[in-house]
């Protein structure tokens, strides 16, 4: 009896030692996470990449507040992320602060099925054009050619609840294809946005991107891919759910914009029309990052007269600089999502509908007590340069555009 009595309470201390394990271990890793509390700069820290949680050694650095551990010639020492920013910056929504589908619209998804033509003997289309149908019955129609169109794909729309699609599963993967290039890395980031614009591909993001060749069978499987490429983006940026800045924080997208471009700008604000861009629109909660962007090096006369070498003031008078200033709930936070946080990017889905609340012509003469020959000197700071050191923004005047959410009646 005696022996049974021994055998019960082992099987009792047993069993709950095997309920208790799970605690301790639970225990465990809370407690060697806290050793990662090292929050300030250039303060020794142990580096934690590639280490599981549970062999986190201290001293580490607080993640949570924007520090990661950085290797110098110090060794390794805590620093901030570049654009790192806290969570109380932005506000996230309910699904109810999304933009309902107005009648008629065609849902986005429905581009994956477009049938897509180019240029044969016999048909309306101008050679290296494509006409894309698409849409119930396939009975509307697009044309891509060479140029950009305000209004293309104008019935579809691109906002939605999150769908069950492997992009939506992962988010990040998709949105990377897209985010944070550069000249020696480009992304789909053009492909994409030109020709949901209404122009051809012409695959600049090559082989890293794309599967197909834009000179592979007329081009048409290219263009179809980079169709669905803007599908599948959609899917992942509706999974990122609704977020507004927050405190009054703003958006900012800088840019060149043609003569015409502007007048239609202004047009929209004398008739109170939506204002609706018809790619995907990156914009930052940082405005220095955005006047990158409006430096003269990337306005189109620029780049086509002095083969890759800046300018400081932008040639001839054909594109204005531009410098939106943006009150919307509508932009979907990247953060670290696509490995750009330095951008503190938010995209917009095309076709966002936003109204123009102000059209302002501003100077971009040097700051008083600033050296006007610095690259911060003047409203429009300038930029790092491609080869090393900062690039000074010299363009006299560009013009501040305020946008707001279309059914808003005043700015924030």
């Amino acid at each position: 009896m005696a022996a049974i009595a021994w055998h019960s309470i082992l099987s009792l201390i047993n069993m709950f030692l095997l309920l208790l394990l799970p605690l301790m271990k639970a225990h465990r890793l809370s407690s060697e996470r806290e050793v990662c509390t090292v929050a300030q700069e250039d303060a020794d820290c142990i580096s934690t990449y590639g280490i599981p949680p549970e062999e986190w050694k201290a001293p580490c650095c607080d993640e949570d507040q924007g520090f990661t551990c950085m290797y110098s010639y110090k060794g390794h020492r805590c620093g901030k992320k570049k654009g790192w920013y806290p969570a109380n910056w932005v506000n996230h929504l309910s699904s109810e602060a999304a933009i309902s589908a107005p009648s008629g619209s065609i849902p986005y998804w429905q581009l994956a099925e477009s049938i897509i033509q180019t240029h044969r003997s016999g048909n309306s289309l101008t050679p290296d054009s494509f006409s894309v149908r698409y849409g119930p019955g396939s009975a509307f129609l697009q044309k891509l050619t060479d140029k950009y169109d305000w209004f293309a794909f104008a019935d579809i729309w691109w906002a939605a609840p999150r769908r069950n699609t492997p992009a939506a599963e992962d988010p990040g993967k998709v949105i990377k294809k897209y985010a944070g290039g550069s000249a020696a890395r480009p992304t789909a980031f053009s492909d994409v946005n030109g020709l949901i614009a209404g122009k051809k591909s012409a695959g600049t993001a090559g082989s890293s991107q794309w599967q197909f060749d834009p000179s592979y069978e007329d081009g048409v499987p290219h263009q179809k891919e980079v169709l669905q490429y803007a599908v599948d983006l959609a899917d992942a940026l509706n999974a990122l759910g609704v977020t507004e800045p927050a405190d009054g924080r703003k958006l900012w997208r800088g840019g060149w914009y043609s003569q015409a471009d502007l007048r239609w700008v202004k047009q929209c604000l004398k008739e109170r029309l939506p204002l609706a861009h018809a790619f995907f629109m990156s914009t930052s909660l940082s405005a220095d990052h955005a006047k990158e962007f409006v430096h003269p090096m990337y306005c189109k006369a620029c780049v086509a007269q002095n083969n890759g070498f800046p300018c400081n003031v932008c040639p001839g008078s054909d594109q204005v600089a531009v410098l939106f200033k943006i009150t919307s709930k509508h932009g979907k936070e990247l953060k670290e999502i696509a490995n750009n946080l330095w951008e503190q990017e938010f995209i917009f889905l095309p076709h966002t509908l936003l109204r123009v609340a102000s059209v302002t012509q501003m100077p971009n003469d040097p700051v008083e007590g600033k050296d006007k020959t610095e690259w911060y000197g003047r409203p429009l700071k300038g930029r790092p340069g491609k080869m090393g050191g900062y690039l000074v923004n010299e363009q006299p005047t560009y013009y501040l555009i305020e946008l707001v959410d279309f059914r808003d009646n005043e700015i924030a």
